[in-house]
Parts: C-alpha cells; structure tokens; sequence
C-alpha cells in the first residue's frame, strides 16, 4: 500500500512538489510581452488583434476552462508559496497540459498588469494572467459589409453594440450575447472597448 502511494506521488508532475521547481523551469517574459499586454488591456487593439486580457486568479481560470490561452503569464511570487491556492494549481495544470505558453514575470510586473490600484482585483489573486485569441469581432469603421459578412451564414446570431460608453455594460452584452449563442460582434466606433480591463 505504501509502495501504491509512493508510485502515486511520483507520477504527478514535479511543480505539485516544488513549486519554485515549476517557477525556475518557465522562460522569463520579454519587456516587449509586457508592453504588448498593457496595450490590449487598454481595449484598444484587442478589436483588430483579436486578442484580450484577462487578470486575477479567476478571470485567467475561466478563460482556460474554455480555451488555452495565447500566453499565460505567472508571478514569480509564486516560488516563494508553500501552498498555492488551489484554483492556481488546477490552472497551471490545465494550461501545461494543453501545452499553452507559460511566462514568468516579477510581481512588479504583475502588479503593473493587472494595474491593482485601478482595477478591483484582491492583491492574494495577482498571480496570474493571460493572454487570449478573442472571437469574431469587427469594427464598424474598419470592415466593410461586416453586417452583411456576418449574416450570411445560415442562421446568424449577430451583436451589434453602438454608442455603449460604460465599459461594464459593453462587456455585460458581449457576455450575454455570446452566452445566448451569437456568432460574432459589431462594434462602433463611439462604443467602450469590449474586451478592455473593465469590460472583462
């Protein structure tokens, strides 16, 4: 029995163990990564990226219970934790097996990110971030016949949001929308950015 536990114990991976082990095995995250993530959280270039942000512990779970993220960003501050929180385990977990891209950055970095004075996530759920590929989604001024593009298939489910400013309330619609099965959003130039901090 002892031997069965043994066996057990080793066949997990090595950061349910150690995980500074797990930490020290990421690559670093670039300055240029950091940038990159800073100007999608504005929402501003999420649209025509395709790509969002997602901060905070549980934000980053949801995103890769449904898809693997572009790129997973972990706070170092996580070496030094003797008992990560469980919800950042199985999110690592989930991310290595579906071979996403893990990067390492310092918890300035992380606090810079996640922009903590600004956005209302608590400092024990810093540790992690990401990067995500974002579904349909055109802007008004830059697709032509994007309306006629999206509704040419043969049921289609499209969002059209115009003019929304409060960014909460453009990310409640998309969120709605997407979760009532449309295919793709449309979004005007005057609208708060969808997949920007406060959106998400």
């Amino acid at each position: 029995h002892h031997e069965n536990g043994r066996a057990e114990t080793e066949a997990r991976p090595l950061w349910l163990h150690n995980m500074k082990a797990f930490v020290s095995a990421r690559r670093a995250a670039s300055k240029r990564e950091v940038k990159d993530f800073l100007r999608l959280k504005s929402g501003r270039q999420s649209v025509q990226k395709g790509l969002a942000v997602a901060m905070g512990t549980k934000s980053v779970a949801d995103v890769c219970a449904a898809q693997t993220p572009r790129t997973l960003f972990l706070s170092s501050h996580m070496a030094h934790s003797s008992h990560p929180p469980a919800r950042v385990l199985e999110t690592l977990r989930q991310a290595e097996a579906n071979g996403a891209d893990i990067a390492v950055v310092s918890p300035e970095q992380m606090n810079r990110m996640c922009d903590a004075t600004r956005v209302s996530i608590p400092r024990s759920s810093l540790g992690l971030a990401a990067v995500f590929r974002i579904g349909n989604c055109w802007a008004l001024e830059e697709t032509r016949g994007a309306l006629e593009v999206a509704c040419s298939g043969e049921r289609p489910n499209v969002v059209v949001l115009d003019r929304i400013q409060d960014p909460e309330n453009a990310g409640a619609i998309m969120r709605t929308a997407y979760g009532l099965g449309a295919t793709c959003a449309v979004v005007s130039r005057n609208t708060a950015a969808p997949y920007g901090a406060k959106s998400i």
